[in-house]
C-alpha cells in the first residue's frame, strides 16, 4: 500500500496538494484513486470522485476488497460519486473560471459541515477530440495551482490515459502538476513541473526554459551527490571492523563486507547469492531455516550464536545482531547483519568455568596470591604465586597463622597490634572473622605491605577480598590479594594528569578574567590614541598603555594554549558545503518535527580550517539545540555569513580587524541558567542528564575555534533558548580590503539620545562612542529610573536606545511605556537573541529598529543615524 499521508500532509516530503495520475493500465490508476480516497476519508475530508473510465462498480468492487463501506459514506455524504461531465463540462462546455469556482464553493461548504477539506479524483475523458475543450483544461491545471491550493483546504488527483491522450497533451499535464504517478510508482518531487507564474508568461519563454533547466540541474545536483553517499557508505561498509551480510528474503546473500571475507577465508564470488544455511555447522542448517521467516517478522535478531565454517573446512562460534530493511511500500527489503567471533572468548570462559570446578588449577595458574583459611586463621592452602612472594613452598606455609605470613606494615584503617604498629594482620583477621560471620564476601583498599622473609624484604601493594568456600562440607575463606603496585603508580600519575587539567581549567579561568580586566584598557587607550596629536607626551603615554594591554592579550593567548588540543592540518575550506553535510546529516538523526531552519550565505570566502574540526562544531552545536528543544519542541536555526570588524569595533567583538565568517546556531529550547554559564566550555561540565551527554562537546568546540584563531559567544536566556556565535577568520586574497572599509567615516549627530542597560561597562562604552560622534547622551542602569526621567520631560529625547534584557522592565515593556506616553519617539532595542524580539513584532510596540549583540561601533552609529533620519521625514 502507498504511502498517502507522507505524500499528501505537504511537510515531509515538501509535497504539493496536486497530484497527477499517467497510467498505462487502469488497475494501477484504481489501485491509486482508491487509496487516495480511504485516505481522505481516515482524515475526515469529503470526497468527490468524478469518473469515467472507472466505473462506480469497479469503485464499489475495490472498496468491498479493502473491508470499506461505501454504502455508508454515500449515505452520509462524505463520498459522493458523479460523472465528468456533472463535474467539469457542464453536459458539452467547460469554463474554467467557473469550475474553480465550484470547488471553492465545495471546499467551503465542507468546513461549514465539519469536515477538514475537500479531495478529488477528477477525470478528465470528456475533453478528448475536443482541442478547445483541452486548452481550456490544461489551463485549468495551472489555475488551480495559482488560486485554489494556496488559499482552500483542497486536494486533487488528475487522471490522463496514456493510451487515450496525444503525447503533447501528456507532456502538458505532466508539467503542471507537482506531484506526479506513473502508473504506481511515485514521484514526490516532478522535476518538469513548470509553477503557475512562469507558465501564465505565456509557453516556450526564456522563463519556461530557465526552470526546466534549473530542475534538471537540481536533479543532477541531488544524483551527485547520492552518488558521493553511497560512495562514503560502500568505504564505510567495507572498511568496518565487524563483519557485515546482508540476505534477501529467501536468506540468500546479497553483500558482505571484507571483513567477513577476511574472517572466513572466502572470495567474494564465491558467497554472493548462495544461501546463508551453507556456510553454517550442519548442526544449525535446519535451525536457521526454521527460525529465518520469525526473524523476517520480528525485525531484529539480538545476539544469536552460530557456528559458521571457514573455507578451511574448520568452525568459529559467532555472535548475530541485526535488524531488516523495509522497501518503501513497508514490506520486507533485506536483513542487515553484524557478527562477531566469539570463539576465543568462549573458550577462555569455557576454561574460567574448568578453573572454578578445579580449585587447585585455579590457585596455581592465577596470577593473584589465593589463600584457603579455616576459621581460626590458618593456612589450609597457598598457591604458587603466595609463596612465592615468602620464599617459602607452598606446603611448608600450609598450617601457619596467617600473621606469620603479614608482617609490620602501613594498613588501611586505624587496627592497632600488640606492638602499637598499625598491621595487616589485623585487618586480614577482621576480614575473615566477618566472612565467616555474616557469609558475605569483604573487601579491603589497598595497602603498602612489607612481607619479611629469610632473603628479601618486600614492598607492595595489594587490593584484598575474601569470600567463602565450601569443600568436602567444611567452610574456608578463599582469601586473594591481587598485586595493583604498578595499577597504584599508574593511579599516581593520573591523579597528576588531573591536577595539571585542573591547573589547565585554572588558567583558563584566570586568562577570562584577565580579559575582562584589558577589555577597557585596550578599548579606551586605543579610542584616547586619536584624542592626542603623534609625538605627544600624552599621546606616548597611552601608546605604552595600549602596547601594555595587547602584550597582556599575548600573555592571555600563552595562558590559554595550556590546554588547547594538538595541531590539525588546515586548508582552505567553504563552510557552507560542511554545513550542506552537517544539515544533511542532523536532519536525518534529528526527529522531523523540530524544524532546522538554515540561513546560509552561499558566497561566504573561505577559511583556513581542519575541514573534520569544522564538521565537529556544527554538529556539536547543532547536537546541543537538540537537546535545548526536545523535552517540550522548538526550533533550530543554522546562519553562515561574512562580517567585517575594525579597529572601532574591538571593545566590542574583541576580535583583530578584518573579515570573519559568522556561524551562528540558534535554538528556542530552555536556555542556560545564567548561574552556570560561566562553566559550560569546562571540560567534563554538563547539565544533561546521565547517558546524555560526557561534557565534552563545547569544550571541544572551544578548543578548536581558539585554535583556529575565532571566538565564540554565547547567548542565552532561560526558557527562551541559546544562541552560539563562531567567529572563524577569513582567507583574505588581499590585505586591502579590510583596511579599505575601515576608512570609511562613521556617521555622526547632534541629537539628545536617552540610553539604557543594566550593564554599567557597556552604558560606559556605548555612551562614549556616541558622545565622539557629537551626540548628547543621558545614560541609565536602570530601565525604571531612565522611564522616570522620560516621563519628566519627553520633548527634550530624539531617540531611546534600551536593551532588551533587563530586571525589573525589560527593553520591550519599557518601549511600550515610552511610546505610551511619546507615540513618535523613535526606540532602538539592543538584544543578543533574535527569537525574544524581531522586526514585525517590533514594529507592533513602536520599535523602529533593534540591533544584535555583540554590538560594534559601526552597526550601532549607522543604525543611530538611520532611525533619526527616518523619524524626520
Amino acid at each position: 500500500m502507498l504511502n498517502l499521508h507522507d505524500l499528501f500532509s505537504g511537510t515531509k516530503f515538501n509535497s504539493h496538494p496536486h497530484a497527477c495520475i499517467i497510467y498505462d493500465d487502469l488497475l494501477h490508476y484504481r489501485k491509486v484513486a482508491s487509496y487516495f480516497i480511504f485516505d481522505g476519508l481516515n482524515k475526515n475530508e469529503k470526497c468527490i470522485m468524478a469518473v469515467d473510465e472507472y466505473h462506480p462498480d469497479s469503485i464499489r468492487e475495490d472498496f468491498e476488497q479493502a473491508d470499506v463501506d461505501i454504502d455508508s459514506y454515500l449515505k452520509d455524504g462524505k463520498l459522493t460519486l458523479i460523472d465528468v461531465k456533472s463535474s467539469y463540462s457542464g453536459n458539452g462546455g467547460f469554463d474554467p473560471d467557473s469550475t474553480i469556482k465550484i470547488w471553492q464553493k465545495e471546499c467551503n461548504k465542507a468546513i461549514s459541515e465539519g469536515y477538514n477539506g475537500l479531495r478529488i479524483v477528477g477525470e478528465a475523458t470528456f475533453s478528448l477530440g475536443n482541442p478547445d475543450l483541452v486548452d481550456k483544461l490544461i489551463y485549468y491545471e495551472n489555475i488551480m495551482n495559482e488560486v485554489l491550493f494556496n488559499k482552500f483546504p483542497f486536494k486533487s488527483l488528475c487522471v490522463y490515459n496514456r493510451k487515450l491522450y496525444p503525447l503533447e497533451i501528456i507532456k502538458t499535464a505532466i508539467s503542471a502538476h507537482p506531484v506526479l504517478f506513473y502508473n504506481d510508482k511515485l514521484f514526490r518531487e516532478n522535476i518538469h513541473y513548470i509553477p503557475p507564474e512562469i507558465y501564465f508568461k505565456g509557453k516556450n519563454t526564456r522563463d519556461e526554459v530557465d526552470i526546466m533547466l534549473k530542475n534538471i540541474q537540481r536533479n543532477n545536483d541531488n544524483l551527485v551527490a547520492l552518488k558521493d553517499s553511497e560512495t562514503k557508505f560502500r568505504m564505510m561498509f567495507d572498511k568496518a571492523p565487524l563483519s557485515y551480510q546482508s540476505l534477501d528474503e529467501k536468506g540468500n546473500f546479497l553483500e558482505i563486507n571484507e571483513n567477513w571475507l577476511k574472517v572466513l577465508g572466502y572470495k567474494k564470488e564465491e558467497i554472493i547469492g548462495r544461501n546463508f544455511s551453507e556456510f553454517l555447522h550442519p548442526d544449525w542448517k535446519d535451525h536457521f531455516k526454521e527460525n529465518f521467516p520469525r526473524f523476517k517478522a520480528v525485525g531484529e535478531v539480538l545476539g544469536v550464536e552460530f557456528e559458521m565454517m571457514k573455507k578451511d573446512g574448520s568452525f568459529i562460534l559467532v555472535s548475530f545482531y541485526g535488524k531488516i530493511g523495509k522497501n518503501s511500500n513497508n514490506s520486507f527489503s533485506r536483513t542487515h547483519c553484524i557478527f562477531q567471533d566469539i570463539t576465543e572468548r568462549r573458550k577462555s570462559e569455557n576454561k574460567m568455568i574448568e578453573y572454578t570446578q578445579n580449585l587447585e588449577t585455579i590457585f596455581n595458574s592465577t596470577p593473584n596470591i589465593l589463600m584457603q583459611v579455616d576459621k581460626y586463621g590458618r593456612i589450609k592452602k597457598i598457591n604458587q604465586k603466595g609463596a612465592a612472594i615468602d620464599d617459602r613452598r607452598s606446603d611448608e606455609l600450609s598450617g601457619i597463622l596467617c600473621g606469620n605470613f603479614f608482617n609490620c606494615v602501613n594498613a588501611v584503617d586505624d587496627n592497632i597490634c600488640g606492638q602499637g604498629t598499625k598491621c595487616v594482620d589485623c585487618v586480614v583477621k577482621r576480614m575473615i572473622d566477618s566472612t565467616f560471620e555474616t557469609g558475605n564476601s569483604q573487601s579491603e583498599k589497598e595497602g603498602q605491605i612489607t612481607v619479611f622473609s629469610d632473603h628479601k624484604k618486600i614492598k607492595r601493594f595489594f587490593l584484598i577480598s575474601t569470600a567463602i568456600i565450601q569443600i568436602d562440607s567444611e567452610k574456608y575463606v578463599l582469601l586473594s590479594m591481587i598485586d595493583v603496585t604498578q595499577l597504584n603508580h599508574l593511579e599516581k600519575r593520573l591523579q597528576q594528569s588531573q591536577k595539571m587539567e585542573a591547573i589547565g581549567n585554572l588558567a583558563g579561568g584566570v586568562a577570562h578574567d584577565f580579559n575582562n580586566l584589558l577589555f577597557p584598557i585596550v578599548g579606551l587607550s586605543e579610542m584616547m590614541l586619536d584624542d592626542f596629536p603623534p609625538g605627544s607626551l600624552e599621546h606616548q603615554n597611552l601608546n605604552e598603555i595600549f602596547q601594555a594591554g595587547k602584550r597582556g592579550k599575548e600573555l592571555v593567548q600563552q595562558i590559554l594554549s595550556f590546554s588547547r588540543q594538538s595541531e590539525h592540518q588546515q586548508i582552505p575550506v567553504h563552510i557552507q558545503k560542511i554545513l550542506k553535510e552537517v544539515l544533511k546529516l542532523c536532519r536525518v538523526s534529528i526527529p522531523a518535527d523540530i524544524p532546522i531552519t538554515p540561513d546560509i550565505q552561499v558566497d561566504c570566502a573561505p577559511v583556513m580550517a581542519d575541514p573534520t574540526q569544522i564538521h565537529q562544531i556544527a554538529m556539536n552545536l547543532i547536537t546541543n539545540a537538540y537537546h535545548a528543544v526536545e523535552p517540550s519542541g522548538g526550533t533550530i536555526t543554522v546562519q553562515l555569513k561574512e562580517a567585517s570588524f575594525s579597529h572601532e569595533d574591538y571593545p566590542a567583538v574583541q576580535l583583530a580587524p578584518g573579515r570573519y565568517t559568522v556561524l551562528t546556531v540558534t535554538d528556542t529550547g530552555t536556555g542556560i541558567d545564567p548561574v552556570v554559564m560561566n562553566k559550560i566550555f569546562d571540560p567534563y561540565f554538563t547539565t544533561k542528564k546521565n547517558g546524555k551527554g560526557t561534557g565534552l562537546g563545547l569544550s571541544t568546540v572551544y578548543g578548536i575555534v581558539k585554535a583556529h584563531g575565532g571566538d565564540i559567544k554565547v547567548y542565552s536566556e532561560m526558557g527562551k533558548g541559546s544562541c552560539f556565535h563562531v567567529y572563524l577568520p577569513v582567507l583574505e586574497k588581499s590585505a586591502d580590503v579590510a583596511s579599505e572599509k575601515q576608512q570609511q567615516p562613521l556617521p555622526t549627530g547632534t541629537e539628545h539620545i536617552l540610553l539604557v542597560d543594566d550593564e554599567a561597562p557597556i552604558v560606559h562604552m556605548e555612551k562614549m562612542m556616541l558622545e565622539r560622534l557629537g551626540y548628547q547622551i543621558t545614560s541609565f542602569t536602570s530601565s525604571v529610573d531612565a522611564l522616570t526621567a522620560f516621563k519628566t520631560d519627553p520633548s527634550c529625547f530624539d531617540l531611546i536606545i534600551t536593551d532588551m534584557n533587563m530586571p525589573n522592565l525589560n527593553g520591550m515593556k519599557l518601549a511600550e511605556k515610552l511610546t505610551a506616553i511619546s507615540p513618535d519617539i523613535p526606540v532602538i532595542i539592543c538584544t543578543g537573541f533574535s527569537e525574544r524580539i524581531n522586526e514585525e513584532n517590533a514594529a507592533t510596540k513602536g520599535v523602529r529598529g533593534f540591533l544584535m549583540k555583540p554590538l560594534v561601533m559601526k552597526d550601532i552609529t549607522q543604525k543611530v543615524r538611520e532611525i533619526l533620519d527616518d523619524s524626520r521625514n
